[in-house]
């Protein structure tokens, strides 16, 4: 699966750099029995667990967004694979490089609302000062407003916090060890 396909397409308004893939992030609203057939296709039902890889942090939160967008169509079960790809390689795991011919799934969409935050609420929780804690995991330069030039405007949501997706994973590109401490702050976090 690849998140990207499953998002609208950019707006004009946005700029170019933004209409190419894996750049506009605005998941698609689709119809129940559209989005059940495009689903159960491959496989999927909303009660066998699913485990999502991609590379780890090679692969810039590709895999978490792919589990995010099964738990918030109904999937109740989703975990990541830990260090992704190169782990599964580096712990001698084996490959395969048939194209694969699943059964359909028993798929039924259950969309979980409380798993996204439209801009129209966000908008409305700023307005009311009920905000849930907003956490920016671009890098620190995307964060202080400095780059990229291909986003129409630079900055962050006020009052974020900063914690970049890199900070989440350690040298070997696992996920860090829940023994570590991270500390974000309004500049970058600290790791312990």
């Amino acid at each position: 699966m690849n998140w990207d396909a499953w998002c609208e397409e950019a707006p004009l308004h946005a700029g170019h750099a933004l209409a190419q893939a894996g750049y506009w992030g605005v998941l698609k609203d689709i119809q129940t029995a559209p989005l059940r057939e495009q689903l159960q296709q491959p496989g999927l039902s909303n009660h066998r667990p699913a485990l999502v890889y991609a590379d780890g942090l090679r692969s810039k939160g590709r895999e978490a967004r792919i589990a995010w967008m099964l738990l918030y169509w109904g999937i109740s079960s989703v975990s990541l694979l830990n260090g992704g790809w190169s782990a599964w390689l580096t712990n001698g795991g084996s490959i395969d490089t048939t194209t694969p011919a699943p059964r359909p799934g028993h798929f039924q969409p259950h969309l979980q609302e409380h798993r996204r935050v439209r801009i129209q609420q966000l908008k409305q929780d700023y307005q009311q000062h009920t905000l849930p804690l907003l956490i920016d995991v671009r890098s620190l330069p995307e964060f202080q407003g400095q780059r990229p030039t291909y986003q129409p405007r630079l900055g962050r949501l006020p009052g974020a916090i900063h914690l970049p997706f890199t900070a989440l994973f350690d040298e070997e590109g696992s996920n860090i060890s829940p023994h570590r401490r991270i500390q974000p702050n309004a500049s970058s976090p600290t790791v312990k």
